[in-house]
């Protein structure tokens, strides 16, 4: 599947254990929620060195402005770190929250003393295409 930029949050994202917000800011514009259903996110760990030891933590935030000084957070979400091997969806066309304004971004923080850390893509998709995108390592 080719994402473009405008639906990716991130690309092959390196994470960390300090509160990583992700590459870009998906504008909505004045969309709003996904009153019809028809959107779905997923998250893909490009990679990982070694096997990763803590859970992952994303945190959705919205906001109505885009360097997200009033941001509200939508929802969190915490992946088992048994779900973060390289090739592995640990979020897969799961709806988007409701209540989301027109910046959005998602946060990613790993566990702390964690000894490997995953590289993630995390996009918003109209859940058509199935498959592994193409990310950079």
């Amino acid at each position: 599947m080719e994402l473009s930029k405008e639906d990716t949050f991130c690309e092959a994202q390196q994470t960390s254990t300090s509160a990583t917000a992700s590459t870009n800011v998906l504008d909505f514009n004045k969309h709003g929620d996904d009153v019809m259903g028809r959107l779905f996110w997923s998250l893909f760990v490009a990679a990982v060195t070694g096997t990763v030891d803590k859970a992952l933590t994303v945190v959705w935030e919205t906001s109505d402005t885009e360097d997200f000084s009033s941001a509200t957070t939508l929802s969190t979400r915490s992946i088992a770190a048994a779900s973060l091997t390289a090739g592995a969806y640990p979020v897969k066309n799961e709806p988007l929250p409701k209540g989301l304004k027109r910046y959005n971004r998602l946060k990613f923080t790993s566990g702390a003393s964690s000894t490997y850390y995953p590289k993630v893509t995390a996009f918003i998709h109209d859940g058509r295409d199935e498959g592994t995108p193409v990310t950079g390592a």
